[in-house]
């Protein structure tokens, strides 16, 4: 039961002061504790006497690979072989302005399949829109799509982390939509060069 303000002044207390201790005990105390649990983590990695550098969190590798999707606006199969070359040519150098890189992409009739290598602190929204937003007014304006089909992305988009582990089974999920859906094949252009992605020997766990 809680001490009134009368029994804390008893006590010696300003119900003020003991209000501020007990919060000290019950909210500071966790707080501190969860502190030093870190600091001994980090301690324990460069040993007791061993002073942690100052900026060792701002300077902790961070590796984020993601899978990234999206469609033609209301799934129409405007992507023929012209559009999926221009795709294939424009993208990797889009992703490449945001620090991310391409390392194997999937395109069929009504959508693409991206897999990226993701900088820390990569806006993911404004990646995606270039990439989606670009590609269709580059492919529409120079006439790459067909005037009465033009390229039209839906909203949105799927974006899902992949782990290390996964890396290589992603890619070759990537890299056979065709196989996985043989009504939405481009006839020579379903393929991408890997010349045109990276390899990903130099990535794989």
């Amino acid at each position: 039961m809680r001490p009134s303000g009368r029994a804390e002044a008893e006590r010696g207390l300003q119900p003020s002061t003991a209000a501020s201790q007990r919060s000290r005990e019950g909210v500071a105390a966790p707080a501190a504790a969860a502190a030093f649990a870190l600091e001994g983590s980090i301690l324990s990695c460069f040993g007791p006497h061993v002073p942690v550098p100052p900026d060792y969190h701002r300077r902790m590798p961070s590796v984020l690979y993601a899978h990234l999707t999206w469609t033609t606006l209301r799934r129409a199969r405007h992507i023929d072989a012209a559009v999926a070359d221009l795709l294939r040519r424009f993208l990797p150098p889009q992703a490449a302005r945001f620090g991310a890189r391409v390392l194997a992409m999937g395109i069929v009739r009504d959508h693409v399949h991206l897999l990226l290598d993701l900088p820390a602190g990569c806006p993911v929204p404004q990646l995606v829109q270039q990439l989606k937003g670009a590609s269709a007014r580059v492919a529409n304006r120079d006439g790459v799509a067909s005037p009465d089909q033009p390229l039209r992305w839906d909203r949105g988009y799927d974006l899902r982390s992949v782990s290390p582990a996964a890396l290589a089974a992603t890619a070759e999920y990537v890299r056979g939509q065709a196989e996985r859906h043989p009504l939405s094949r481009i006839p020579g252009g379903e393929s991408v060069p890997q010349s045109e992605c990276e390899s990903l020997r130099a990535v794989e766990p």
